[in-house]
């Protein structure tokens, strides 16, 4: 997840904010100029809110991002918002369709013929490391 962030917004403001900003219905106002300024405003009051009670070099993240965040047009910020949160939705969509084909995989009784259990278990260790090296690419559908 947190290779969907950088510094147009940070990690560590989704992390602290996180069930605030999954209760916001960005998607929902990301076309609407008023309820954008809106939901910018009370997000900034929420950085500064967590700035104020944050340690040293966390608090300055956040006011420098409440001050960026000013500054970006709303409908953009809040678009931004919403599309961070359909690309989070995808890759856990993603991982969890990865994680049953490989828990299917790992259940099945000796799937090479081995005689030895240690064997299979060896091997079925091997692929578990190797698929979870493994870099899954989903097409962009937009």
């Amino acid at each position: 997840m947190r290779g969907l962030y950088g510094s147009h917004f940070p990690v560590e403001i989704r992390e602290s904010l996180a069930e605030w900003l999954e209760q916001q219905p960005w998607a929902d106002h990301r076309h609407d100029a008023v309820a954008s300024q809106q939901l910018v405003y009370a997000l900034t009051q929420q950085l500064q809110q967590v700035a104020s009670i944050s340690d040293a070099s966390l608090s300055l993240q956040f006011h420098e991002a409440a001050v960026q965040f000013s500054q970006v047009p709303p409908q953009q910020l809040v678009g931004l918002v919403a599309d961070l949160f359909t690309q989070e939705q995808a890759a856990m969509s993603e991982q969890q369709d990865q994680d049953a084909l490989l828990n299917e995989m790992l259940q099945l009784d000796d799937p090479l013929g081995f005689v030895d259990g240690e064997d299979t278990k060896t091997f079925r260790m091997e692929i578990l490391s190797a698929l979870s090296q493994v870099r899954w690419h989903v097409p962009n559908e937009r």
